[in-house]
């Protein structure tokens, strides 16, 4: 959901996007990395797996730059320290938001 509203699509060319919640939904290849997805989303590019803020820092790379929302997502995560910083708070409010929708952790 993440990805589609910051625009990546455009920006990152064909990529393939995955509801870890949705029963068997998760590839094998990734299944087998081992992976808390609640410790962050997922980013997986070619050889290359990066997770929670990291993974944020590489979309907010790829993502176009229309919009006050992408403007202000670039300037936010495309720099490694403001994401490792910031990514903790955005994952706070993921978890209560799941809390308040009754949904169970991953």
């Amino acid at each position: 959901m993440y990805s589609r509203f910051m625009r990546v699509r455009s920006a990152a060319g064909d990529f393939t996007l995955i509801n870890a919640r949705e029963p068997d939904t998760l590839p094998d290849s990734i299944r087998a990395m081992e992976l808390n997805l609640d410790d962050g989303m997922v980013l997986v590019m070619g050889d290359a797996v990066y997770q929670g803020a990291d993974a944020l820092h590489r979309l907010a790379l790829m993502g176009g730059r229309s919009g006050l929302m992408n403007r202000l997502h670039g300037w936010l995560f495309r720099s490694p320290t403001r994401s490792r910083w910031l990514y903790p708070l955005f994952q706070a409010i993921r978890n209560s938001l799941l809390l308040i929708l009754g949904r169970q952790r991953m």
